[in-house]
């Protein structure tokens, strides 16, 4: 049979350290694409996610590579000695009109999706 998926709406809180690591990311950067990890927690009572830590990754082109790999299993491992998870991604393009979803950045959502609540 077919089955349903239901969609809660979360709500997100973003801290001004992590908010601030990746505008300066973003600035540090401004020619390239950079990307990186969001940490913090879940709370399903609330239906809230609380970024609270960014761990920026890479500052060039990307695709799933080993490099990555080896990259998310370290932010996941510091997570959780912080007692923290990995709760989203971010990614940012060089050019400011451009907001589309590339199946690199589809893939690492999906992935980080897999292990993740969210």
């Amino acid at each position: 049979g077919s089955s349903t998926r239901v969609y809660i709406m979360m709500h997100y809180s973003v801290s001004a350290k992590a908010y601030g690591k990746i505008i300066f990311h973003c600035a540090k950067y401004p020619h390239r694409a950079v990307n990186g990890v969001l940490i913090g927690t879940i709370s399903k009572k609330d239906n809230s996610v609380q970024v609270q830590d960014c761990v920026p990754l890479f500052h060039a082109k990307l695709d799933l590579t080993p490099m990555l790999e080896v990259a998310l299993t370290q932010v996941e491992i510091y997570a959780i000695s912080k007692g923290l998870s990995i709760v989203g991604y971010y990614h940012a393009k060089p050019q400011l009109d451009d907001s589309s979803l590339t199946d690199t950045i589809k893939s690492i959502g999906s992935k980080i999706s897999q292990n993740s609540d969210v």
